[in-house]
């Protein structure tokens, strides 16, 4: 809540556990009610999330508009080996293996994970909305979504 709270328009969520969270879904319901888009990180399982087999936070970006759930995909443009799947529950894909980023101990390195692909994602998310923002229109999460599926 502290970042919708302080004008946050873009939230990434590299977090998660399995099972349901009402802790999780309030905080996703209110970001997304202060205009904030969230993004969440799907998983590294290689399970297919299901309402049976339920993911938090990832599983709510189904039932909430303008919170998006992010798989991970290769270097092949498929679905990477380690991340949670799903028609209904993963959203959209974004690069998550062997990115190059920073490690523990002032070093960098290559890393792979669902954790990886969020960020990425948040960051077309955040051009989108400086995109809306530059035309004038009014920016909503749900639009963000939107636009981000449908150009997917």
């Amino acid at each position: 809540n502290y970042a919708a709270q302080n004008g946050a328009q873009v939230i990434s969520l590299s977090l998660g556990s399995k099972g349901a969270n009402s802790v999780f879904q309030r905080a996703i319901a209110n970001a997304v009610g202060s205009g904030a888009v969230v993004l969440m990180a799907a998983g590294n399982d290689n399970a297919q999330i299901s309402a049976q087999n339920l993911y938090s936070p990832v599983g709510y970006g189904a039932s909430i508009n303008g919170a998006i759930a992010i798989g991970s995909t290769a270097q092949s443009n498929q679905r990477s080996s380690f991340s949670n799947y799903s028609s209904t529950y993963v959203e959209l894909g974004a690069p998550g293996t062997d990115i190059y980023s920073t490690l523990m101990n002032n070093s960098y390195g290559n890393m792979s994970g669902t954790s990886m692909a969020t960020p990425i994602a948040a960051g077309a998310a955040g051009l989108v909305v400086g995109l809306l923002k530059a035309r004038y229109v009014a920016v909503t999460p749900a639009l963000v979504e939107s636009l981000m599926q449908e150009s997917a």
